[in-house]
């Protein structure tokens, strides 16, 4: 993708060359927990609710590999369109070093927390050595999801988007085939149901971490990184924190806000947590598409800002906007109207289906608002600005959370899923209101 490209032209054209590849590499990317979800359900149910109180947890972790890309990718595409290439090299090579440290620190942190805080979110005797044979494995192997999440970020900054798509679909092949063998046993290699599913994801990132950052240290590469001028420089990570540490916090105060819905669902029964890890799963590929779009803003934004052209920038936010919510509105039917068919791909558990069908008639409500937010969310970090996106996402859960509490003895457990829609509501108002005031800033400067 040429620079000019970004900075002129027809948009909705260069926002689609940026997303679609995005969009199929977080599809296979997705795919890492939804395979591993459905093999799983082959095992037992207790067996998915086990990966289900794993997720959260390791998510809470993972927001932070996340974040640091997020950070890396708005600073490298902000350098490149002020066309100062040399900040943009040294971003990507502190960006691998902030993984490395990460890894070291919530590697440690997750294999000392993880079994005191299971027995909380509804792990019994049955599910509790599941749930930490996964999470140990998951956690084993962190240093390749920071690795691969930075590396991917660095080629999304210059806005090749393609490939960490093919890295990722060569990845999630490896872990197909790992999971049938390691899971189920097949030969010599014995049965390891839920630690062969994390064991099989684990080997998969680390094949995709090798392959990814080869091609980034290549000759080809078109951000040539020299790791022998290497220089440690505190404002370059300033620079990525600014964004990337409120991203991350972003990610986890969702994250925070998955383990109080597992843990009303474990109020209900063990079933109910399989059945929201399950929704989950869903809820998470349809919001693929629109993570797609989010991330060519990010990389828009970022070129349009260092070019200081604040007009497009406008034009962007108007468009990725309309389509996003446009788009997660017409998911949210698709679920609405066909919600034990995309349940029982994972279980036909009665209990699961039932719980699971009145779940996703109150949450499809907010699908829209949901794609509204996200968008809204990678419009600020494009700008360099990642405070707003975590103060909105504060704001969403003060609004939501007491409000799932008090419909809880109402409704019962559905009352925690309204609670749930109106906190999204909340969340979109307050982030379109913010933003607009920010427009207004940014054009008069």
């Amino acid at each position: 993708m040429k620079n000019n490209s970004m900075l002129e032209g027809n948009i909705w054209k260069t926002m689609f060359k940026l997303s679609w590849p995005t969009m199929i590499g977080m599809i296979f990317h997705t795919a890492f927990n939804v395979i591993d979800t459905i093999f799983v359900g082959r095992i037992s149910a207790e067996a998915i609710a086990a990966v289900s109180i794993a997720f959260p947890f390791i998510f809470f972790f993972f927001a932070f590999a996340q974040g640091v890309g997020t950070g890396t990718t708005s600073l490298i595409a902000r350098s490149l369109g002020a066309k100062d290439k040399e900040t943009a090299q040294r971003a990507a090579k502190h960006s691998l070093l902030i993984g490395v440290v990460f890894w070291v620190i919530f590697g440690m942190l997750g294999f000392f927390l993880a079994s005191s805080l299971f027995p909380f979110f509804g792990a019994n005797e049955t599910i509790m050595p599941m749930a930490k044979s996964y999470t140990y494995m998951i956690f084993s192997g962190f240093i390749f999801t920071f690795l691969f999440f930075s590396a991917s970020s660095i080629f999304r900054g210059f806005g090749d988007m393609k490939t960490p798509m093919y890295v990722m679909i060569f990845s999630v092949v490896v872990n197909i085939v790992l999971d049938a063998i390691l899971i189920f046993g097949w030969g010599f290699i014995p049965r390891m149901e839920v630690f062969g599913a994390a064991l099989a994801t684990v080997i998969a990132r680390a094949v995709s971490c090798v392959v990814i950052l080869s091609l980034l240290f290549s000759k080809k590469s078109k951000l040539k990184i020299n790791t022998h001028s290497f220089t440690f420089d505190w404002k370059i990570i300033k620079d990525i924190f600014k964004v990337g540490i409120p991203s991350s916090l972003n990610m986890i105060v969702m994250s925070l806000g998955a383990m109080f819905y597992t843990k009303m669902a474990s109020l209900v029964s063990p079933l109910a947590i399989a059945m929201y890890g399950i929704v989950s799963k869903l809820e998470s590929i349809a919001f693929l598409p629109v993570i797609g779009i989010s991330v060519a803003t990010v990389t828009l934004v970022g070129h349009n800002f260092g070019a200081k052209n604040f007009k497009r920038i406008k034009e962007i936010a108007v468009k990725s906007s309309i389509i996003s919510f446009i788009f997660m509105s017409i998911m949210g039917f698709i679920f609405w109207f066909f919600p034990e068919f995309w349940i029982s791909i994972f279980s036909n558990n009665p209990e699961v289906l039932s719980l699971g069908r009145d779940y996703i008639k109150i949450i499809f409500w907010s699908f829209g608002f949901v794609g509204l937010g996200i968008i809204i969310g990678s419009l600020f970090q494009g700008l360099g600005r990642g405070t707003p996106t975590l103060m909105i996402t504060l704001t969403r859960a003060l609004a939501g959370l007491p409000v799932a509490i008090v419909l809880w003895f109402v409704m019962g457990i559905n009352g925690v899923w309204v609670g749930s829609v109106i906190s999204i509501l909340v969340g979109a108002v307050v982030g379109f209101i913010w933003l607009k005031l920010s427009f207004k800033k940014l054009m008069v400067y």
